[in-house]
């Protein structure tokens, strides 16, 4: 079964209200204001009852400029859009501004509906259908459907009910096998019942009394009620309009641009990678540095823009950005979004989430617009190993990595496993490591051990655990030493007794040197357990202290001295040697 939206468009006071009443028999101006002034103000919704006997929600949008902000937040859902050209008016600027806002949120299908015929003569219409054709080129309204009514008069109403059931039968369902995802567009209080919060759900399944989240806030609430066309159901689907009745949430712990999701199915972020597509009629540029209003579903929020490899972008021009924001937004890859100009509010632009959680990035990093260049458009193998690779420095899980992607966990794992076949990505456990970040590892280490080698020439080389230690002193321990353990296993490095150094690297004796470990090795041998403490080896050596100390740091770190207590050792052969009596007295 498909659940679909239908939303309109179009200039203030080209009748979008009036034909949503004769097409449904419903009044979607439900405030006041709206009712006195004789336009819509926010969003209004009324459904469409289809042959079947199902419904088709519709979302009816303000056509006025000031209230574009609340078209947005209603323009995101849609799956048809019913644009409406008055045929007294023709298009006008906010005709103009709502054919570049669906455009720019990707709407597919859509029709053209020129109202209010019976103002003017047929020739004067047949001038605005020319008109619209004209304006309509290029977008995706180009060859669709026209049709010519008057709300007032019932004319052509029938036909266009047709050729939205037709358009309804063809259009593509959404996705309802994923988490469900709703941008909250009304929030109200009913009494004796609670708070109440409606939108569009937009992907995914609802079940009455699921866990929802409220991102960015992480509020969670059980879904006590769910109503889809004023009727109390067990379950809604992604394309319907919902209402959700929310346990023990107070009005005031929601907003309008809110999500309500499933738990722990979207992750907050301060910054946003996407690229920025600008229209091909506008007059402005939006510049590195810029503040811009950002609207995505029924949120908008201030943004500050940072380009890659441009200063500046300007009219038909493209370019892959960072946005920063004051405050937290959840969003998904592959999500689409607006943006306006900062003042005066115009819509100027627009463009699609290519990572949704990504870190800071510095402008002239050259690798950064290859990533994204992959995240875009590249395979879903590439895209797959891009992620691991950029999980290089957090070296995260891999378990839910296929959200970040908008992929299923199966499409995820299954690239992973080819990826492995072809060696270019090692698993364990719930980590997924790139050849690439082996590789990385596996130059940091050199460089560790390169400086290591210079400052401590007699020492044979570092322990793997301190190597572990200095890498990854967060990571767990099993995961850390797989990484190390695959990055060392290279021809660059010797491992001996847990100890690794680079291939070439051999501790440098002088024979004044060998002779100073000859007479301590003695030392620590012939006193057994009475071994002196470092200090009272060194006490009357003079000059020569210093290569003492450098002596007993190279024997304790081939484990030929054991460390007991401060600055007391013993030799290792008398150690064990003392293990093995105390295990036999055991």
């Amino acid at each position: 079964m498909k659940n679909l939206i239908i939303g309109t468009a179009g200039h203030v006071d080209h009748g979008k209200s009036t034909l949503i009443n004769a097409l449904t028999g419903i009044d979607t101006d439900r405030l006041i204001e709206e009712k006195k002034r004789g336009i819509t103000i926010d969003l209004g919704f009324a459904y469409l009852t289809l042959p079947d006997g199902t419904k088709a929600g519709i979302v009816d949008v303000p056509g006025h400029e000031k209230f574009i902000k609340n078209m947005l937040a209603g323009a995101g859902g849609m799956d048809i859009a019913m644009f409406v050209v008055a045929a007294d008016e023709g298009f006008m600027p906010q005709t103009i501004e709502h054919l570049d806002i669906l455009s720019l949120l990707n709407i597919k299908q859509g029709l053209v509906v020129i109202t209010k015929i019976d103002l003017v003569d047929n020739d004067w219409i047949d001038a605005v259908e020319d008109d619209v054709i004209e304006h309509v080129k290029g977008t995706f309204l180009e060859g669709a459907p026209i049709l010519k009514v008057s709300a007032i008069k019932g004319t052509g109403i029938e036909e266009l009910k047709n050729t939205l059931f037709d358009m309804l039968d063809k259009a593509e369902a959404k996705n309802i096998n994923t988490s469900f995802r709703l941008p909250i567009d009304r929030v109200f209080t009913i009494t004796g019942h609670g708070t109440v919060i409606t939108g569009t759900l937009i992907e995914g399944t609802l079940n009455l009394d699921d866990v929802a989240e409220i991102y960015p806030s992480n509020v969670r609430a059980r879904i006590r009620n769910i109503q889809v066309h004023g009727k109390s159901v067990d379950v809604a689907y992604a394309g319907q309009r919902v209402a959700l009745n929310l346990a023990g949430l107070k009005k005031e712990d929601i907003d309008r641009g809110n999500v309500v999701a499933a738990e722990n199915s979207l992750k907050e972020s301060f910054l946003l990678d996407v690229k920025i597509n600008m229209l091909n009629n506008t007059q402005r540029q939006i510049k590195n540095g810029d503040s811009i209003h950002f609207h995505h579903g029924s949120s908008v929020l201030l943004a500050k823009v940072v380009l890659f490899n441009c200063e500046s972008i300007s009219a038909g021009e493209n370019a892959y950005a960072q946005l920063r924001f004051t405050e937290p937004i959840a969003t998904k890859a592959k999500d689409y979004f607006v943006l306006r100009f900062y003042s005066p509010l115009e819509t100027i632009a627009g463009g699609i989430i290519i990572d949704p959680n990504p870190t800071k990035h510095r402008r002239n990093d050259k690798n950064i617009v290859k990533s994204l260049q992959i995240k875009e458009s590249g395979s879903l193998k590439l895209q797959v190993l891009n992620e691991l690779e950029n999980n290089k420095i957090k070296l995260e899980p891999t378990t839910k990595m296929h959200a970040k992607l908008a992929i299923t966990k199966e499409q995820f794992d299954a690239e992973l496993d080819a990826l492995q076949a072809e060696g270019q990505v090692f698993n364990f456990e719930d980590y997924s490591i790139s050849k690439n970040t082996v590789e990385y590892y596996r130059d940091l280490i050199k460089n560790m051990l390169e400086a290591y080698h210079k400052e401590n020439p007699l020492i044979k080389g570092l322990k793997v655990h301190d190597v572990r230690l200095q890498l990854f002193p967060k990571l767990k321990a099993n995961i850390a030493n797989f990484i190390v353990n695959l990055a060392i296993y290279d021809d660059s490095f010797k491992v001996d007794n847990n100890i690794v150094a680079l291939k070439e690297h051999k501790p440098n004796y002088t024979p004044e040197l060998k002779k100073i470990r000859e007479e301590v090795l003695n030392i620590y041998l012939n006193a057994k357990i009475e071994a002196p403490t470092v200090d009272e080896i060194i006490k009357d050596k003079g000059k020569a202290k210093l290569n003492y100390q450098k002596i007993i740091s190279a024997l304790v770190n081939e484990d030929v001295l054991i460390p007991i207590s401060g600055d007391y050792m013993l030799h290792a052969d008398v150690y064990n040697n003392i293990m093995e009596k105390a295990k036999a007295a055991w």
